[in-house]
Formats: C-alpha cells, structure tokens, sequence
C-alpha cells in the first residue's frame, strides 16, 4: 500500500457493506459501512477540490470522536492534504495557537465546538458536522462533490505527510508532529504480524479521542484494515460503558491506566454491595490463582463477563505505565491486557507486549521492523524504524534535538531483560505524564506562572499520587513586592493561589496545577543556573512541612 487511502479502499472492496463506523444517537444507531465510508469521504474530497483545496493543504478537525470524524479524516487524505486532529480539551487561546502554527485552511468542526470557533479571529471557512444555522455542513459539502468533477488519480505516496499531530512545547510553543503515510502503514502492517488475523476484525469500543495517535493507529486505522467494526462511545461512565459494551458484543477497547483503575473500582463495588456475591467472588479467586488458564477463569467468571457483554477479550493499555498490580487483577477475572509503549512521534507503537507471553510491568518487545537500543552513557531509549516522524513542522532545530544519526532520542531511560522484554525505569525529559496519558511540560506551565505578579521564581514538578503523577508548582515569592503592597504573611499563600487558579482556567484541564508549596531561600541550581529538578524534589520529600496547603478542589 502507498498511502491510508489505498487501506480504505481495500477495505471497501473487502468488507463492503459491514458496518465499519457506529454511535448511538438517542434510541437509534447512526452506522457506516465500509462502502458508504469510502464513497462518501471520495464524494466530500471532491467538494473540497471543487473549493480549491489541495495537496500539502493543512485541514483541521475539531471535534468528539465519531463516525463523521474518519470521513472527513479519509477524505483530506484522498486529496492528498494534511489531517491536523485538534484536541478538544484545549483552550481557546490554545486551539488558535494550533490551528496559526499549522497553517490550517479549513477546520471540521462537531456543533460542541462551533461557537468556540466562531469566537477565534479565524479567517478560514468552518465545516459543520451537524446542521447549524447558517453554517457550512459536512452534507452540504458532500452534495457538492456528487456534482463535482471525478477527481484525479491518487499519487500520494508513504512518503508524504499524512497527519500532523501538536505536543505541548517546552517553552510554551507545540511541536507539529509531521507523521506521513508510511509511518501510519508500517505501524499497522507490523500490528498484523503481531496479532491473530481474528484481532482486528472485532468489535471495538473506542473510548479514547482521535486526536490520541494510540488511538488513531490502533483503534481506528487498525480495525479498518482488518475489517473491524469501531462504536464510539460518548461518555466514560463506567456504567454507560458496560451498558455498550453489552449492546455491542465489544470484544477489545483499547484504553488508558486510569480508566482501567476506574473501571475495576466499579466492578468491586457492584461484588461488595451483595455479601453472598461477594463470597463466591473470593473463593473464585482462589482458583484462579492456581489455575492461570484464561479460559478456565472466563468460565469461573462467567457472571461478571456478562456485565461487560460476555464477549470482551482484551484490553490494549497505552499512554502511561500501567502498573503489574492492576494488570494482575484483570487477568484473575479472565481478560487479558496488552500493554506497549511509544510516543506521537513514533506513530506511536515501539513495543508491545507479545500476544499471549506477556510480562507484567514489561512494555514488550519492538514490533517488526523497528529497532530499540540504549545509550550505555545515559540508560536512554533510542529507536529506529519506518514508523518514526519526518520531524516536528517548520521546527529544525527541535527535530534534530531528538533525531541524531537515524536514531529518535525517546527521553525515556529503559533496560532490556534477558528475554529481550524492555522496562520504562524514568525520563530524562521532565515530561508529567498523567494516569490518562496526557503529557505535561513543566517548562510551559512555568513560562506562564512566572508572569505573575508575586512569583519571584518557579519550578513545576510531577508529584506522584498513587501510579499517577499530579501537576505541582513549587514558588519562590517575590517577597520585596508583596511587602510593597502591604500583603501580610498568613495571605501569602492564598493570594498567590488565587493568581495560579485564574491561570489554570486559560490553559487545558489536564495540565491545571493541583498545588502550591512556597519554597524558602533558593533553589538548588547548576552552575548555568538551572533547577535541579530531582533534588528539589527529594528536599521536599525529606521536609515535613513542606507540602501545600491548596489544591484544585480546596
């Protein structure tokens, strides 16, 4: 295959009528076959011709996860653009960041987001998922290009960037991930050597966004080229989720850490609201501990299989360290989970674990075709295949930070195994990863909490709470001119929080800071007078008192 285009029109010829796309919507379901995704992603690639847009051209998309989402993500491939998948959680301020940096032309848009977008300074034309007074829609879109001339044969190649995906930047700045055709293709052949040809022609529950790359290859391109059927799921209630997963036969979801905690908590709390339940369940586990035969523990477990449908078979867990503890938990019950690792910039699979030997606390094996070796200097990750990024957009000096002699620089320290099996043991970057996989630069959030008017100096550390890190700002005050305007000590720290939680609400949810310690004296620096990081955090550690008296919800 050349390019993401040819999977889908291979597919369409394979699976033709299956349903490929689903979502519920109110009492009924809003399906797409494989068919009709294919030709209607065509019909609206050529309305977008018709419009003037072309090869190269950013296209933004803007919106939930559903099934208009992979047709218009299919039909800027066809015309040979770049799909720029925002994420939803951003601000405002935020998204227009993204939507300049990229150049993007033209944004799809649900109608969650219209409004949104109309407040921005945007000078591009917006489509609407939804029928909107007034607006562009996707059907009208659609209607234009059946009148529209066919368009010209498909000359995209895997060299061509497919996808542009925006990290959070180190100084405030995202990166734009350049991810081409044959980075997106190498990932999801290598997929198709690692599981059983049954894997991907599943049911699928999608829980993550699009915009997540483990979400786009694995749970979307995917399932599409081995004939999966994909349901969007719009909430992250567990009960909801359960209630889906029964209506749909869900055989795999591929998820998060902190989703699985969420869900497992869930499923222990319906055990303990019967005490007679809750007996059998223990005795239950008792066999299963010494009898490790997945199919033997799915018949013990029959009755909680049920509550998930009683057809779910894996869970696929990426985006932050899935701890051995949990992953034991599930597979006691009889599910099986499959953790990997990689980043956007891989596209994002390196590792995973192999299909029926995995290792608890392992990220795996490299799939086929990439290499993982460690720097003896420094214990970090470095990769290299056809699956890693043509660079970060019209960023040179970035990209050839992290790409030096073919090898990508992951940040990430590691060791191998005697089995060959790799360990995540630490980052060399001072990334926060959350328990749902969002990751957080310090050095961003600190570029705008030094702008405030009482923060003399700031560093911004992960603290671990549990298997997750939470977003913690360490504060120097800048004590000459608090004294100035006749602020006393015991309000220090509630005035300075108060400045932090107004600046929380113009950046995403997930990188709000949770807490404030105020720090006395100086930091511990390098002679270029850079925060030791580590050693702050170990003086913190090893202080009683030090510790915050805010929070987010306090």
């Amino acid at each position: 295959m050349q390019n993401l285009f040819e999977l889908l029109e291979k597919s369409a010829s394979r699976f033709g009528e299956k349903t490929a796309l689903q979502i519920r919507d109110g009492l009924s379901w809003r399906k797409v076959s494989f068919r009709q995704l294919h030709d209607t992603a065509q019909s609206l690639a050529m309305g977008l011709k018709a419009r003037g847009f072309g090869k190269g051209d950013a296209l933004a998309i803007l919106s939930e996860s559903r099934p208009e989402w992979g047709i218009a993500f299919f039909a800027i491939l066809r015309l040979g653009s770049v799909a720029v998948p925002v994420d939803k959680l951003l601000k405002k301020n935020e998204i227009q960041h993204v939507l300049e940096t990229s150049g993007a032309k033209l944004v799809f848009s649900s109608g969650k987001y219209l409004e949104l977008l109309k407040e921005l300074p945007l000078k591009i034309p917006i489509i609407s998922f939804d029928e909107s007074p007034g607006a562009l829609t996707l059907s009208q879109e659609i209607e234009t290009g059946l009148k529209s001339p066919p368009l010209e044969e498909n000359k995209t190649t895997r060299d061509d960037v497919a996808v542009m995906i925006f990290t959070s930047g180190t100084t405030g700045n995202p990166k734009g991930v350049m991810l081409t055709h044959g980075n997106f293709l190498s990932n999801v052949e290598a997929f198709s050597q690692i599981f059983p040809p049954n894997f991907f022609s599943s049911n699928f529950l999608s829980i993550l966004p699009l915009n997540h790359c483990f979400e786009l290859t694995g749970g979307f391109l995917t399932p599409l080229f081995g004939g999966g059927t994909i349901t969007y799921q719009d909430t992250l209630k567990p009960n909801q989720v359960l209630q889906r997963m029964c209506e749909t036969s869900t055989e795999i979801m591929l998820t998060v850490p902190a989703f699985l905690e969420v869900l497992y908590r869930n499923v222990m709390h319906h055990i303990e609201e019967s005490p007679s339940i809750q007996k059998k369940f223990e005795f239950a586990l008792k066999l299963a501990s010494f009898f490790p035969i997945q199919a033997f523990r799915r018949y013990l477990f029959k009755d909680l299989h049920a509550l998930f449908g009683g057809r779910l078979r894996y869970f696929v867990s990426g985006g932050a360290p899935l701890s051995g503890e949990l992953q034991d938990a599930f597979e006691k019950l009889g599910f099986t989970v499959i953790q990997g690792y990689g980043l956007t910039e891989t596209t994002p699979v390196l590792t995973v674990n192999p299909f029926r030997a995995t290792r608890k606390n392992s990220v795996g094996k490299p799939i086929p075709g990439v290499e993982i070796k460690i720097d003896e200097a420094t214990g970090e990750i470095l990769a290299k295949g056809p699956n890693i990024m043509k660079g970060y957009y019209k960023n040179p000096e970035a990209t050839e930070e992290v790409l030096k002699d073919g090898w990508f620089h992951t940040g990430d320290i590691g060791y191998f195994d005697k089995d060959g099996y790799l360990y995540i043991s630490g980052r060399l970057k001072n990334l926060i990863v959350t328990s749902a996989g969002k990751k957080v630069f310090p050095e961003e959030l600190e570029e705008k909490l030094k702008s405030l008017p009482y923060v003399k100096e700031v560093c911004v550390l992960g603290r671990k709470k549990g298997l997750e890190e939470e977003v913690v700002a360490v504060v120097i005050p800048d004590e000459e001119k608090l004294k100035k305007d006749g602020i006393p000590d015991n309000e220090i720290h509630t005035k300075i929080w108060d400045e932090i939680k107004a600046a929380n609400a113009g950046i995403a949810e997930y990188k709000h800071i949770k807490d404030l310690i105020l720090w006395k004296g100086e930091f511990p620096k390098t002679t270029t007078l850079k925060v030791k990081r580590k050693e702050l955090e170990k003086l913190i550690e090893e202080t009683p008192k030090m510790k915050g008296a805010a929070s987010e919800g306090g």
